[in-house]
């Protein structure tokens, strides 16, 4: 029901003509704010929200601070926001004033939060961040997306819906206007839409930990790569990471969602089919080149060679650090190792029965679904050798025929000492 209400509502403001768009654009931009100054901050904010809440009946902690969060920026604090993450709370932030004011903090200087310079030297838009992380609590994930990557995209449409000379001309457009710093999917908008759905899983898995913490540990030794990857598991957990596919993905994400189209609608966008297929490969494009990973393949032993041992020494290429596991056809596994840097990996495998031997390896890199290769060769033992025979005049003699003839050959001696004649 409370789905079908917010569904109903925000699709009436869309309509209605309510401002609704993920970048702030650049006449926002200003000097990034430190992480250390925005976690400093945020901790107490995140102490009087949970002290507010104790004594309000009715108010969450959680809300209560992305919703403080995100209103610091006027552009996530419209009526379309409000429907959907909730209004500002006047009462609250005038008690995190107050509580500033007697233990000589200042959480609420994170009304002035835009840009912040994260641990690796990035600049995100912090407030767009936790503005979706806002719209990504709710149940609704078509909400989370529009206040995210798909609003982005429609941005994207915005910025080069006056671009005509076909396909080609809208695409070299989009790509000179993606991640660019004026672009309405500017690189700052792209890691806090992707930064956000981490993030928004993350507290999921851990409800009771501070926001603070969960920022401090994500944000730590994060690379462009872990952002994609985890973003993609949480996002597109069941999608190939090929470019097609991913693109496949996020097209489908796109055009199903009710408030995207409405809001392409509201914009004049509907019917620049060009516009939307270069925006959305501007995106997909971009998560399959950093989330590329190299498949397993196997190289030896080769398709239907024999090996003429149990233990035989498998190898192959694939995604250097991933784990590759070999198993048999029963599911057995019969061998583990991880990629090397240079991208090969050995193992020894565990004995094989004789005679036809298949085996699998899968490879596990970067959060993704899993790559596979498969091998089919013969397992063929040699025969064991028998000791060699001694020879004699020419003949091979076994080891029982000697024995026999030795006997024999006693047997005569003794009786031809018996039958010499005296002296």
């Amino acid at each position: 029901m409370i789905a079908r209400f917010l569904t109903a509502a925000l699709a009436g403001l869309i309509l209605a003509g309510a401002a609704v768009g993920v970048s702030a654009g650049p006449a926002e931009a200003a000097s990034p704010s430190s992480f250390d100054r925005m976690l400093g901050d945020l901790r107490p904010l995140e102490t009087y929200a949970r002290q507010y809440a104790a004594a309000n009946p009715g108010e969450t902690a959680d809300e209560l601070v992305l919703v403080y969060l995100r209103t610091a920026n006027p552009h996530y604090d419209d009526s379309t926001w409000a429907t959907v993450g909730g209004e500002r709370d006047p009462d609250f932030e005038a008690y995190v004033e107050s509580q500033d004011a007697r233990n000589g903090t200042s959480a609420a200087g994170l009304k002035q939060l835009r840009d912040v310079t994260l641990p690796n030297g990035e600049v995100t838009d912090a407030v767009h961040m936790f503005a979706t992380m806002n719209l990504s609590r709710t149940p609704n994930s078509a909400a989370a997306d529009l206040g995210g990557f798909a609003g982005d995209i429609t941005d994207l449409m915005s910025d080069i819906d006056s671009v005509t000379g076909g396909p080609a001309a809208v695409q070299a457009a989009a790509a000179a206007d993606f991640r660019s710093p004026a672009g309405g999917f500017s690189d700052e908008d792209l890691r806090a839409d992707l930064d956000a759905v981490n993030l928004t899983a993350l507290r999921a898995a851990a409800p009771q930990t501070p926001y603070a913490d969960l920022l401090t540990g994500y944000f730590a030794n994060l690379t462009e790569r872990k952002r994609v990857d985890a973003f993609l598991t949480n996002r597109f957990p069941a999608t190939p990471r090929t470019p097609a596919d991913l693109r496949e993905a996020v097209e489908s994400a796109y055009t199903s969602n009710a408030y995207i189209s409405l809001l392409e609608y509201r914009r004049g966008l509907s019917s620049l089919t060009d516009q939307r297929t270069a925006a959305i490969t501007m995106f997909s494009a971009y998560l399959a080149e950093v989330a590329h990973v190299v498949p397993v393949t196997l190289t030896s032993p080769a398709g239907s060679a024999s090996v003429s041992t149990a233990t035989p020494a498998v190898s192959g290429t694939g995604e250097p650090g991933a784990t590759v596991t070999l198993a048999d056809v029963s599911g057995r596994v019969v061998g583990t190792t991880a990629v090397d840097a240079g991208g090969v990996w050995s193992v020894i495998t565990a004995a094989l029965p004789a005679g036809r031997a298949g085996l699998t390896a899968t490879q596990t890199a970067g959060g993704g679904v899993p790559t596979t290769a498969t091998v089919v060769f013969q397992v063929v033992m040699p025969r064991a050798v028998p000791a060699a025979e001694p020879w004699i005049g020419g003949v091979a003699v076994s080891a029982a025929a000697l024995i026999v003839l030795a006997g024999l050959v006693f047997a005569g001696v003794v009786r031809r000492r018996r039958l010499r004649p005296s002296v």
